[in-house]
């Protein structure tokens, strides 16, 4: 029995984006980005008598029509353990009411630094509890939480959308990034090797492999010049 392979491997599949992943010491790396550059390859039985397992044409344009979907983006891991991504719309108040709460940044910047004296014994739990002191009482301070008497008139008042964001949290450390600048991912972590799995998965569903099940599937997603991330599927995978 012969089986028959198709590459694609040319500078059109790449995509830009920056990531940043967890390491197995419980460290996280700085936010940074590649150009990741990507090849393919299917095995399997030739199609019909056309001679071929797949169009070369078709099958570069379907992995770039994946790829696209990452370009210039953030890819944020959902399923990491050791981050906390939550997803928000965010508000901007009218000018009078912006005008309204700068009025008290003087009185605030008096204050603030009695929140700068954190203890360095204490615990992360202690610590995490400390910034969430400080993030409420600076929202009072400067009006970003009515009080009591400006609840009603803030209930009325028109508020001018923003979009959403998208809050990364890493033990002491916090990331806030416009969700439409984000591609958040059904992984784990944004590691090479993951990052081809997700991109065999997806060109498992798209429609030029609805017809034909290769035996094998593998890709290959290059960080930088001699690091490279790959998986290999098989059809009973």
């Amino acid at each position: 029995m012969k089986t028959y392979q198709v590459r694609v491997c040319d500078d059109g599949l790449f995509f830009s984006a920056a990531h940043f992943i967890t390491f197995a010491n419980g460290e996280c790396e700085s936010l940074h980005g590649h150009d990741f550059h990507v090849s393919v390859e299917v095995s399997g039985a030739l199609q019909g008598d056309g001679g071929y397992v797949l169009d070369f044409q078709q099958f570069r344009n379907a992995m770039r029509d994946i790829l696209r979907k990452l370009d210039h983006k953030i890819l944020l891991p959902e399923l990491n353990p050791h981050f906390i991504l939550s997803v928000r719309e965010k508000e901007v108040e009218t000018s009078d009411s912006v005008q309204n709460w700068i009025s008290r940044v003087g009185d605030w910047l008096t204050k603030v630094n009695d929140y700068d004296r954190i203890p360095s014994d204490d615990s992360a739990e202690e610590h995490f509890e400390r910034e969430r002191q400080m993030e409420s009482h600076l929202a009072r301070e400067l009006g970003l939480t009515p009080t009591p008497q400006e609840t009603s008139a803030c209930e009325e008042a028109p508020f001018e959308s923003l979009g959403a964001e998208v809050e990364v949290r890493f033990q002491y450390r916090r990331w806030i990034f416009p969700e439409e600048d984000c591609e958040i991912l059904p992984l784990s972590n944004t590691t090479a090797e993951l990052l081809a799995d997700y991109l065999a998965d997806q060109l498992r569903k798209h429609p030029i492999l609805k017809d034909y099940k290769p035996d094998v599937l593998r890709v290959e997603v290059k960080e930088s010049s001699g690091m490279i991330g790959a998986v290999t599927q098989t059809e009973n995978a």
